[in-house]
């Protein structure tokens, strides 16, 4: 993916580099995707930060992980 990609914004100050666990989105919180913006609904599975504040849907993940060096 290029720099250029609509859907990168400044995530690149929070998600280089980190930790994402796949997981099953079981919040009642109302969350997004952090590139696409696309809604996470219940029992949609998806990568989440450790602490479960940032989230990223299964297709920008396989768009950036390589960019992003996610582990």
């Amino acid at each position: 993916m290029s720099e250029n990609d609509w859907r990168i914004t400044n995530q690149k100050n929070y998600l280089q580099g980190v930790k994402l666990n796949k997981m099953v989105y079981e919040l009642e919180a109302h969350n997004h995707c952090a590139f696409c913006w696309d809604e996470l609904k219940k029992g949609d599975v998806a990568y989440a930060t450790i602490d479960e504040y940032h989230w990223v849907c299964n297709n920008c993940y396989d768009d950036f992980v390589k960019e992003f060096q996610w582990k």
